[in-house]
Order: structure tokens, then sequence, then C-alpha cells
């Protein structure tokens, strides 16, 4: 006998705004990444992959929450961690993919597939993850690839649009159609999963997570990490800002110096520890 759930909008609303949210950061921590030099790229790219990824990964479970079943729902701790590293793995992997090769079509492409194959794998891991008592779960094959088509095509616009965004308004326009396309994803892969009461109910032998401590786990986990990834990237870029404009100050005032040097009617040398001359002005 087949069982049908039902959403609730607040929570799908909540998914939305989640997956939106963890775009806009990843768009604005994506700048950084090209800007970094090489010490610290590996920190960024880390930084990057950890709020994409865990917003992401928060982005599923939300919606998994919302999806409301007759009977109670845990989730077996194992699969769902797999599928939180699926998500941190899969997108570090095609961010490094874009920045080790720049942004040309071949890097674009091939970080999309990589991503968007980690997307739907952490997706199918935490249904997986799923324990309801005397329910099987099978798939409609063809909105499986769906699903797939979308993530990888919703992958690689985002990698598209992270690396040609310069704007906060340009991101913030950006970041909708991420987090639409990965919500998209989402719900479609959803509802390619069908659920049937089966005679056997299987006990659980593997530690479990009940609802409300996985919601209470990824709504902490998320905020705290995409406001430290968001403040990060905000901070970064004023220091930058700043340091631009402190080197265009001295760039005038050496400017400046060495135009009086060069055209006062004084006699100027320098001479180095051995008495050799190593500058004299003009006027000499």
């Amino acid at each position: 006998m087949g069982i049908h759930g039902s959403y609730d909008p607040v929570l799908v609303a909540l998914s939305v705004a989640v997956a939106i949210f963890a775009s806009f950061t990843a768009l604005n921590l994506a700048g950084r990444l090209l800007a970094a030099d090489e010490s610290n790229r590996g920190w960024w790219l880390l930084t990057a992959a950890l709020s994409l990824g865990g917003g992401i990964w928060s982005m599923h479970f939300v919606g998994m929450l919302a999806f409301i079943m007759p009977m109670p729902t845990t989730y077996e701790i194992r699969f769902t961690f797999l599928s939180l590293m699926l998500a941190f793995l899969a997108t570090g992997a095609g961010l490094h993919i874009v920045c080790r090769f720049r942004t040309g079509w071949s890097p674009m492409l091939a970080g999309g597939l990589l991503i968007g194959l980690g997307v739907v794998a952490m997706h199918y891991a935490g249904m997986a993850a799923m324990r309801m008592p005397g329910v099987a779960i099978s798939y409609d094959l063809s909105l499986v690839a769906a699903s797939v088509a979308i993530a990888i095509s919703a992958a690689t616009v985002a990698l598209w649009l992270a690396f040609r965004t310069k704007s906060t308004g340009q991101r913030l326009a950006a970041a909708v159609v991420m987090g639409l396309s990965i919500a998209s994803m989402h719900y479609t892969a959803m509802a390619a999963a069908k659920f049937t009461m089966t005679n056997h109910i299987a006990e659980a032998i593997a530690p479990v997570l009940q609802s409300g401590i996985l919601a209470v786990a990824v709504f902490s986990a998320a905020s705290i990490l995409l406001l430290l990834a968001l403040l990060t990237a905000f901070f970064d870029r004023k220091l930058a800002t700043l340091t631009a404009s402190e080197a265009e100050t001295l760039r005038r005032s050496e400017g400046r110096y060495r135009s009086l040097i060069e055209n006062a009617s004084d006699i100027i040398a320098i001479l180095d520890c051995k008495g050799t001359f190593i500058y004299e002005s003009s006027s000499a």
C-alpha cells in the first residue's frame, strides 16, 4: 500500500531561504578565491566549501523535516554524516577545479558536473538515512534522472555566476537563482521517492537521530556556519579595500617626494656603506 506525505509550508519556505542565504555567502567567498594569493587560497577554498556544502546539506534536511509522514521518522547517524561529508567534498573539489584552471568553460563544466553529482549523492544518502517502521522506499527513475540533470545544471550555473558577479545587487540576484535551483533539485528528488507499507517492521540497530534533535542541529549549524562565513568575507573585503587605499596613498606620496627631489636645485646624492654613489639628483 502506498503512503503519501505532506509538506509543512513554513519549513519549505525556510529551506528555500537557507538555500538562498548559502548561495549568497558562497558568492561572496568565491570572489575572494580568485583574488587571494596562493598562501591563503586554501583557507578561502575550505571556507567556501564548508559554507556552500553545509548550506546545501542544511537545506536538504530542512526540506526533509518539512515532509510529514503519518508515522514517526528517525535518521540513521552514519548515513546522515555521510551525506554531510559528500556535500563538503563535492563542493570543495568543484571549486578547486575552477580555481586551479580558472574560469574557462572546460573547468566550469567539470566543476559543475562534480558538484552536481556530489549533491545528488548527498541527497540520496540522506534519503537512505530515513528510518520509518514498516515502510520501504523505491524511486521513479525518470524523476531521479530529472533531479540529476537539475543538480548538474544548477551547479554549473552557480559556478558561472560565482566568478562573474561583482556588485552586491548582482550577487543577491544570483543567489536567488542559485537557491531556487538547489531547492528545485531537492523537491524533484523527493517527488521521485515512493513510500510503500510492508508487513516487515525493521528494528533500529544502528544509532538514530530523532527529528527534533536533527532540526536543532541543522538550524544551529547552518546559522553559525553561514554567519561566520559571511562575516569573514565582509571583513576581508573591507581589509582589502583599506589596503588598496593605503597603497594608493603611499604611491602618490612617493611620487610627490620623487618629483620634489628630482626638480630641486640643490645637489642630492645617496652613498652606500662603501662610499659608492647609488643615486644623484638631476641637478648634479
